[in-house]
């Protein structure tokens, strides 16, 4: 089987613009900011405007983007991901270590 990386399908973002966290607590997207928005994430609630974290509906659309261009290009393709892209995709609450998660696109 061939295999290919693919950016897209990495692990949540609590800050778009891949800045990282910024060094004076006057700057946004500091920890604070990172642990209350993954609070958010993690419980299923979405995340107000002025955040910058991805939520849900935004990994879930970065991911089905990367999945879809291997629509038809094979009948199954398996895809190692990180258990927050899977409860974007699926709605599961719980993934467990090394879970198989069966997933139609389309």
């Amino acid at each position: 089987l061939p295999v290919t990386v693919e950016w897209d399908l990495h692990e949540w973002l609590y800050d778009r613009d891949m800045k990282g966290d910024l060094p004076t607590p006057e700057e946004r997207f500091g920890m604070e900011d990172m642990t209350r928005c993954f609070f958010h994430y993690m419980e299923y609630e979405e995340l107000a405007g002025e955040d910058n974290c991805e939520t849900r509906g935004m990994i879930a659309q970065r991911v089905l983007a990367c999945l879809r261009p291997y629509e038809g290009r094979a009948e199954k393709i398996i895809v190692v991901c990180h258990e927050g892209v899977i409860r974007s995709l699926t709605g599961q609450k719980v993934v467990e270590l090394g879970q198989i998660v069966p997933f139609t696109l389309g």
